[in-house]
């Protein structure tokens, strides 16, 4: 028995999809090549070229967009930068300042504060 129709043999008589291969492997290799192109086991030549053409005209737009999206990011970055140099920093040191000038007279309200409370017998 050839191969085909074992194939054909093994398939379940009930389903429509079974019918029909059975139907195009009656035809011999015919047939194989048919459901070969049919499910996409043989593929055309131009069909490759214009598939590998396609992908890489995809993949050059979304290196393009990536280009971009790294060019806007480093932006960002840069003026993130930018802010933290004009105002942070200056905000910072001036809040040192502050602190440091408040410090003594914090220490000396707390001083007399327990002086008070010790004077008194308050806890």
């Amino acid at each position: 028995m050839p191969w085909h129709a074992l194939l054909a043999a093994a398939a379940d008589p009930g389903s429509p999809v079974d019918s029909a291969v059975t139907y195009v492997l009656n035809y011999g290799i015919l047939g194989v090549v048919a459901l070969a192109f049919a499910f996409r086991f043989i593929v055309p030549r131009s069909a490759v070229d214009d598939a590998r053409t396609q992908a890489r005209a995809d993949l050059s737009k979304e290196n393009d967009r990536l280009i971009k999206e790294k060019a806007h990011a480093e932006e960002q970055r840069d003026d993130a930068l930018r802010i933290a140099q004009d105002q942070v920093v200056p905000l910072l040191v001036s809040f040192n300042a502050t602190v440091a000038a408040l410090l003594p007279l914090l220490q000396e309200l707390v001083s007399r504060r327990e002086g008070h409370d010790r004077g008194t017998g308050h806890p």
